[in-house]
């Protein structure tokens, strides 16, 4: 089935996965994507995504949940995971549906024993594909350039590896925060914490490393000479203590 991308797809059950409107859910943890740097806005979306805080390479970090493309402009809101999963099918022709659903059997987007169908288009590839888009959200791209991250990140099966969801971007900005100040003595700058959560995200779903051991790790990545320094200030410190407390 080809269809006009740019028109709904016609007699197709608008609640294919049976369970209702649902509102649009983001999660480079529990309600964030993953800080990325992107190069602009579209001219439609710049009263809704302005851009203000730039990198080093002077591209700008963003965090919204709107999505961007392979040439990193903000383009469009992100996956509606209802409606979309339908709608994003019926643009494929039925090769190009076959071949992506495929490669996400392999990745282990269907759930149990689901496989998917000659045509793509039961509850079962439309649930897989949610599952995808909402991993798009995630990394906020258009699914086109996630699955690339895709194909990084989630291994096919019996390549070893295993799938793990990223920490919220709150959660681990936290953790990350009092992490430096214990190892730098300092907080990270924006930039460097929006680099570190990057970092961490991407290690929790293409690694086996526990978050814990990768927050304790980041800072030291973001500045080791830092961390090397205050190390020895630290120490130092203990034993002065110890000496003037006769230890």
């Amino acid at each position: 089935m080809t269809t006009d991308p740019n028109q709904p797809a016609q007699n197709v059950n608008p609640d294919p996965l049976g369970v209702g409107a649902a509102p649009v859910v983001v999660s480079g943890g529990k309600d964030q994507p993953i800080p990325r740097e992107v190069t602009g806005v579209a001219p439609a979306l710049r009263s809704q995504v302005p851009l203000t805080q730039r990198t080093t390479t002077g591209k700008y970090v963003y965090s919204g949940t709107y999505l961007a493309n392979a040439q990193g402009q903000v383009y469009r809101s992100a996956y509606n995971p209802q409606s979309d999963p339908v709608t994003e099918l019926a643009k494929l022709n039925s090769t190009e549906r076959l071949a992506l659903l495929t490669e996400l059997y392999q990745r282990d987007f269907y759930d149990g024993k689901g496989k998917p169908s000659d045509n793509g288009d039961t509850p079962v590839d439309f649930k897989a594909m949610q599952e995808f888009l909402n991993t798009s959200n995630t990394y906020g791209y258009d699914w086109q350039t996630s699955l690339n991250f895709v194909r990084q990140d989630f291994p096919i099966k019996g390549s070893g590896g295993s799938r793990r969801k990223a920490t919220s971007s709150v959660d681990l900005g936290k953790a990350l925060q009092d992490e430096a100040f214990t190892m730098l003595g300092r907080k990270l700058s924006k930039e460097e914490l929006q680099q570190a959560i990057s970092s961490v995200q991407s290690k929790e779903v293409s690694t086996n490393t526990s978050t814990s051991t990768l927050v304790e790790m980041a800072p030291q990545q973001v500045d080791p000479t830092q961390a090397q320094a205050y190390g020895f200030t630290r120490a130092a410190d203990i034993v002065s203590q110890m000496l003037r407390n006769g230890g």
